[in-house]
């Protein structure tokens, strides 16, 4: 916020209030009257009024101020693409990893859980394979292959967003190894 005095030129050395939602902070206009504040804001995502006032100095100086809204918006997030192979019938294992767009891990894990869903495509649906919590960055999921058996699955991997991260999707598949050996009956017309 620049202050500057029309007959005198910049306003150096003058207080600045910034209140963002509750928090004010106070700087010090620099020498070419210049005041501006970089604060940790701990604020979640929705819309918050920023106003920045000049108190004045009781004597030349009138106070002034200006108001404005500003967004923070919710991160984006990224979910892992798991592709993984099994032999059945085994239980098949997968982690799901999800950071923000930029690759920093999820905050707040233990006190805002963040529920991620595995699910499976039969034929133009998806269907659950289970939820799991994210848990230092990555949801655990064990569970069978649906029947009938495929030789693979699309998976597909959910998280629907909540009031800090937005939503976000990924796809893997899982291919399914049959090692069990095959049952053969030969019926003979002869006894």
């Amino acid at each position: 916020i620049p202050a500057f005095d029309p007959l005198r030129g910049t306003s150096a050395g003058k207080p600045i209030n910034f209140t963002i939602g509750q928090a004010t902070y106070t700087t010090v206009t620099d020498t070419i009257g210049i005041g501006q504040t970089v604060p940790t804001v701990l604020l979640t995502p929705g819309q918050y009024t920023l106003k920045a006032e000049f108190p004045g100095d009781g004597y030349y100086y009138l106070p002034s101020a200006f108001t404005g809204t500003f967004e923070i918006l919710k991160e984006n997030t990224v979910l892992s693409r798991q592709d993984a192979s099994i032999i059945y019938p085994s239980t098949a294992a997968i982690d799901i990893a999800m950071t923000d767009d930029e690759g920093d891990a999820i905050l707040n894990q233990g006190t805002a859980p963040k529920i991620i869903y595995l699910e499976y495509k039969d034929s133009d649906t998806y269907k659950a394979l289970g939820q799991a919590i994210l848990s230092n960055g990555a949801a655990h999921f064990e569970f069978i292959p649906p029947l009938p058996l495929k030789r693979s699955y699309e998976l597909r991997a959910r998280f629907d967003g909540d009031g800090d991260y937005g939503p976000s999707i990924s796809a893997g598949t899982l291919a399914v190894i049959d090692k069990t050996p095959p049952v053969i009956s030969i019926i003979s017309p002869r006894a």
